[in-house]
């Protein structure tokens, strides 16, 4: 049987960049399985801009540098199903 991924707390919270007013987002949040317990190792990844984390022991991860606009963001780890979905970072 394979559990479940869920993808709890993220905050998308923007960084800017003085020079050019080019604004980017920082994505941090926690992989948690079905009864809210952390996944540690587990990869945390938006393939459209080749940016990637793996998961903490307590489940957190931190992507930075993210461009505005719609992404794919995929979470996976082995023993677990995939959670694959769009969010908006702006």
């Amino acid at each position: 049987m394979r559990r479940s991924i869920c993808l709890l707390a993220f905050l998308i919270a923007p960084a800017f960049l003085s020079a050019q007013a080019t604004s980017t987002a920082t994505f941090t949040g926690s992989v948690v399985d079905s009864v809210q317990r952390p996944i540690a190792n587990a990869e945390v990844s938006l393939p459209g801009v080749s940016l990637s984390a793996t998961t903490a022991e307590n489940g957190t991860f931190r992507l930075a540098g993210i461009p505005a606009g719609i992404h794919r963001v995929i979470v996976r780890r082995i023993g677990y199903g995939q959670l694959d979905t769009l969010i908006i970072f702006g």
